[in-house]
């Protein structure tokens, strides 16, 4: 059950069609990568679920794909930065990103996530996952299915893990900013 109490597809209560299964091991067999990721936030939990559940704050919101109404898909830019020589760099691609319904877990709660790029998709790695948000941490965790099959293991073992990290990083701090802004703007109505 999602938190607006509605029961969510049937495909998705019976564990079919998910973004995971879908995404990532669809498109590419058992060429996948882990990635696990977590960031202290100490908030109100129902200011982060109200985040995932609302999250204009990615980006422009476009229409869910035909076969899955119940995502809210989001265009945006995702980052990542890294330093060099005293200088921060910032690079971005554009992404679609799906978000699943948000479900309550035991003190707060959870929602599917999946990005692929905007165009040139099968240069970039396409990410499914899940991330939970309880009041102290935010945890984003999945698989990435690297371009090029095999040989993108590889390659991603030898550095696309680190910009596929840095991503989830960005992606991570960017909803705990917003989350922090809603909580300042809730406060200063008052």
């Amino acid at each position: 059950m999602d938190m607006s109490g509605e029961e969510p597809p049937a495909a998705r209560a019976a564990g079919e069609d998910s973004l995971v299964e879908d995404r990532a091991i669809a498109n590419s067999g058992a060429a996948v990568s882990h990635l696990d990721v977590s960031r202290p936030l100490d908030a109100d939990p129902a200011v982060t679920c109200a985040m995932l559940a609302s999250p204009e704050w990615l980006g422009r919101m476009v229409d869910a794909p035909a076969n899955r109404p119940y995502l809210r898909r989001i265009e945006t830019d995702l980052a990542f930065t890294l330093q060099s020589d005293g200088r921060l760099l910032t690079f971005r691609k554009a992404a679609l990103v799906d978000i699943g319904p948000v479900s309550a877990t035991d003190g707060g709660c959870g929602v599917e996530i999946g990005w692929q790029a905007a165009s040139l998709a099968p240069l970039f790695p396409v990410f499914a996952g899940r991330i939970v948000a309880d009041g102290s941490r935010l945890d984003l965790h999945g698989i990435y299915a690297p371009p090029g099959g095999g040989i993108g293991l590889l390659i991603d073992h030898a550095f696309v893990h680190y910009f596929a990290h840095r991503t989830a990083n960005w992606f991570l701090d960017r909803l705990a900013n917003a989350v922090v802004d809603s909580a300042r703007r809730s406060r200063s109505d008052r």
